[in-house]
């Protein structure tokens, strides 16, 4: 077989911490991009966008602390109540991104295996943030930081579950081992985001 746990192709970790912080400003990103040479993989975007949501969330946590307001007249939620929602909220995430992890990957071609993946790395990142959007909006009705807190934890936690890590595609690779499938996802990964090929032939046994 072609797969194999091991990950010539993995660009790493330092595009996407480079990227990241410039995608929340745009034209300074589009500044900085002419002075490298970006890497334009599907594995390289999975992980921009990953990396670019941590980012997001340290931000929110930010725009929360100046946004609690402090006018003695506000009747806030009890931070309990407003904390317990949230969790509950984080509950089901966890449960969601399980259930959306079991969709298998679909071996028909290169450019189907990479698009299931970046199909369920991007499904389960969104879910992950939906306890930490939660847990703002509990931060601002309860004037305390201590929801928002609860929703990033479950964020966190969901974050690294589904984190496009070199571990994480040699788990997915034996996988589709497993499953008799000759192609490898980490040579499938690093075809450009533009991409449209398909080779049903290619990879197979």
């Amino acid at each position: 077989m072609s797969g194999g746990p091991e990950l010539p192709e993995d660009p790493g970790w330092g595009h996407a911490l480079r990227e990241a912080p410039l995608a929340l400003v745009p034209i300074v990103r589009r500044w900085r991009r002419d002075r490298w040479e970006p890497d334009t993989s599907v594995l390289a975007g999975l992980r921009v966008a990953f990396a670019t949501t941590w980012f997001g969330l340290a931000c929110v946590a930010v725009v929360g602390v100046l946004s609690i307001d402090g006018d003695p007249d506000y009747d806030p939620v009890q931070p309990t109540t407003t904390a317990t929602a949230v969790a509950v909220i984080g509950l089901i995430s966890v449960f969601a991104i399980t259930v959306a992890r079991r969709r298998e990957l679909v071996c028909g071609s290169d450019d189907e295996l990479a698009q299931t993946f970046r199909t369920q790395t991007f499904n389960g990142i969104l879910i992950s943030v939906v306890p930490a959007l939660a847990g703002y909006s509990g931060a601002i009705v309860s004037a305390s930081m201590v929801p928002y807190a609860v929703g990033a934890g479950f964020a966190a936690s969901g974050l690294l579950v589904v984190a496009p890590t070199s571990s994480a595609l040699r788990r997915a690779q034996r996988s589709l081992d497993a499953a008799g499938c000759g192609r490898s996802l980490a040579a499938a990964l690093a075809a450009p985001l533009s991409s449209g090929k398909t080779n049903p032939d290619d990879g197979r046994n």
